[in-house]
């Protein structure tokens, strides 16, 4: 939801964090519209930019020309990404599509690769994260306890520290991503800074600060893999917002690992680009729900103030 970031179109901007009582001032100098409607950002292709919608909703996406049904809008690699437990066996690790187990890494068990990925060199590269993972607390590898997580902050460190042929959007963009702190439950928190307390010392990478906002990021930007196989995190898919009922395009992850947003229906240039972040056939009740739980906010759209009222 928007309303937790607010940007303008501006050449920079700042946030203010309260966190266990001090007040932290990041400024963040960048130009949101030059970036996310930048065509060598999009690999060419960006009919839309991010802007401010309104004090209330904050920022979102605005188409910046005529979108036709079934047209695509979107096509990136994501900057990091993890497959669950449940399907880091039978996966590939980089872009996800089903494989044989003859290629799954003995030496961790969680990470799998197609031959396409392993001509790129997806065996050197994960070598170094499947090093740091053995190196956990064995108490956090156990099959009671989802390592998912842990792997997906393990993966970033890595990404960030050595070059390697899978990222597709620059991991640096990440930054650019709001970090709701405020939230956040005490619960999760504490979940995510032991996570970062523990990848810090195996990897040596000290600023834990980043770490926890990568989890806290994750929790609000990242982007299902179909059939709930794991999630990956896209900068440049992150600013749009949720409608239940106007929703205009809708996203999926293809067998080569891209996010792909494709317009569901016509858009007229100067519209809102919307997607839905839940199941929007589901009763009201259960929408508000799912909603608020992963994402912490109560939607108002058309279809949700009507029903609410019967």
């Amino acid at each position: 939801q928007s309303t937790w970031g607010r940007t303008f179109r501006i050449n920079s901007f700042f946030f203010i964090i309260i966190v266990k009582g001090n007040i932290e001032i990041m400024i963040v100098s960048v130009k949101w519209d030059s970036i996310f409607s930048s065509t060598e950002y999009f690999e060419g292709y960006s009919p839309f930019c991010v802007s401010l919608i309104n004090d209330n909703v904050g920022r979102g996406c605005i188409a910046t020309k005529n979108i036709n049904e079934n047209e695509i809008i979107l096509c990136v690699k994501s900057s990091t990404s993890v497959l669950r437990d449940d399907f880091s066996k039978n996966y590939c690790t980089y872009c996800f599509c089903e494989v044989e187990l003859k290629n799954i890494c003995t030496d961790c068990e969680k990470c799998n690769f197609c031959e396409s990925c392993i001509e790129k060199g997806a065996k050197s590269f994960h070598k170094i994260e499947c090093d740091w993972y053995n190196k956990t607390p064995k108490e956090l590898r156990t099959n009671e306890i989802p390592t998912e997580l842990m792997r997906f902050g393990l993966r970033y460190v890595c990404l960030l520290e050595n070059e390697n042929p899978f990222q597709g959007e620059g991991i640096e963009y990440m930054k650019h991503l709001c970090a709701h702190h405020t939230l956040v439950s005490e619960e999760r928190s504490k979940v995510f800074a032991m996570y970062g307390a523990v990848i810090s010392a195996i990897t040596k990478f000290k600023q834990r600060k980043i770490l926890y906002e990568l989890f806290v990021k994750r929790l609000f930007n990242a982007h299902a893999i179909p059939g709930g196989k794991g999630w990956i995190v896209v900068p440049a898919a992150s600013f749009f917002n949720h409608s239940c009922c106007d929703c205009n395009v809708n996203f999926t992850v293809n067998s080569k690992g891209y996010l792909i947003g494709r317009a569901n229906k016509f858009i007229e240039k100067g519209k809102e680009i919307l997607i839905s972040y839940i199941d929007k056939d589901a009763s009201y009740e259960n929408r508000q729900l799912e909603l608020m739980k992963t994402f912490s906010f109560r939607c108002t759209c058309k279809k949700c103030e009507l029903e609410s009222k019967k």
